[in-house]
């Protein structure tokens, strides 16, 4: 009977001693979870700080273009959609009643000069009155002559017709479009036509032209962020219907004046760029990042182990099996990572704070042995596995 109770207790001894290093060879990083806290090394990296927005796809130049006399329409020459060459004619008004304004400006004109031919020198009274009216005779062919000119709508540059606000046979009117938006509007007249430009989609006109081979993002930056843009400056920008790409760019202009919505102030900024995906389309939606600050081979440490309060910066350090609060000096700080300038040397392990940590899952990766990896480079080790700290 003994001897049964002495083969039990053996076995009872042995299973649990299995149990325990099945344990340990399993969950490695579990064995001794509160035998240290969840630390990160400082590291040498690069450390990134951006100012992100949403923007919308636009075309680098929209030109809106009207003709630059009343008339009827008599021909459209182009439809949406159509690649039009500088100089190609787009449309025409009718020009009989101006063809006939022209006639009867030009017969004025050889009656004032025979007028003037028939004076005698020594009345200088009726030869002054007679040059006047000559005068006044050439201004009037010179002003039917560019009406005349001016019924036939011609591309002031090379683009594509997005819209066309007229038909044959309905009245048209002469007058400078306007436009607002991104880029600088500006309006040009000629012989011809009158037009203006606009990087805008807002832009009017009988025949609206836009480049779509260049295209610029438009965003909108929070006046608390605004003045840490600069022209120069490099960003990424994503498409929201292309989210697995991103694409360079570059900070090309910043509005001098705010727009304001509410209690909201924000600048309009414009983006350049490097590289014009294909099927890119005017009036997407995109997400911009402008890198405001970047330093190479600096102290980083992961940007959620850093508690700041009150202007002073503090990490937990985990040395020789305790933690301690240590002050630390931060140059610039992403969302991933902070540069620390002093207090921290390379190698050190910084305590991650359990409540951040638990709490943004997608930062980490766990690995074998307890170790996880973050999101902005370098890991924090779980105490107790294999390269983990005891």
């Amino acid at each position: 009977m003994r001897r049964a109770v002495l083969i039990n207790v053996g076995l009872v001894v042995i299973v649990l001693v299995a149990g325990f290093f099945a344990v340990r060879l399993l969950f490695p990083g579990q064995a001794a979870q509160g035998a240290a806290p969840r630390t990160v090394p400082v590291t040498t990296g690069s450390v990134s700080a951006t100012v992100s927005a949403a923007g919308t796809v636009q075309s680098a130049s929209t030109v809106g273009v009207n003709f630059g006399t009343n008339g009827t329409v008599k021909k459209i020459s182009v439809k949406v959609g159509d690649k039009v060459s500088a100089g190609q004619e787009l449309a025409r008004l009718d020009t009989t009643a101006l063809q006939s304004k022209v006639d009867q400006a030009d017969a004025s004109l050889d009656a004032a000069e025979a007028a003037l031919a028939a004076v005698k020198a020594d009345d200088a009274a009726t030869l002054a009155q007679r040059k006047s009216q000559v005068t006044q005779a050439k201004a009037a062919l010179t002003e039917a002559k560019a009406n005349l000119s001016s019924a036939v709508l011609k591309a002031p540059a090379e683009g594509t017709v997005v819209t066309i606000s007229g038909s044959v046979g309905n009245p048209a009117t002469s007058g400078s479009s306007s436009g607002s938006g991104g880029g600088s509007s500006s309006s040009s007249s000629s012989s011809s036509s009158s037009s203006s430009s606009s990087s805008s989609s807002t832009t009017s006109g009988f025949i609206v032209l836009s480049d779509l081979v260049n295209f610029q993002v438009r965003a909108n930056i929070a006046e608390i962020d605004i003045s840490r843009l600069k022209a120069g400056q490099d960003a990424t920008v994503t498409i929201n219907a292309l989210p697995d790409k991103q694409f360079p760019a570059k900070v090309n202009q910043i509005d001098l004046t705010p727009t304001t919505s509410g209690n909201v102030v924000q600048y309009g900024v414009t983006l350049t760029l490097d590289e014009v995906p294909e099927g890119l389309k005017p009036g997407q939606s995109a997400s911009v990042q402008v890198v405001v600050a970047k330093v190479d081979n600096a102290l980083t440490v992961p940007s959620f182990a850093v508690q700041t309060s009150g202007g002073t910066h503090r990490v937990t350090v985990w040395s020789n099996g305790q933690q301690a609060v240590r002050t630390v000096q931060v140059g610039v700080k992403g969302e991933q990572s902070t540069q620390i300038t002093s207090g921290l040397a390379e190698g050190e392990l910084v305590v991650i704070p359990t409540v951040t940590a638990n709490t943004n899952p997608q930062q980490q990766q766990q690995l074998p042995g307890g170790r996880v990896t973050l999101g902005g480079g370098g890991g924090f080790t779980g105490g107790g596995g294999p390269g983990g700290n005891r």
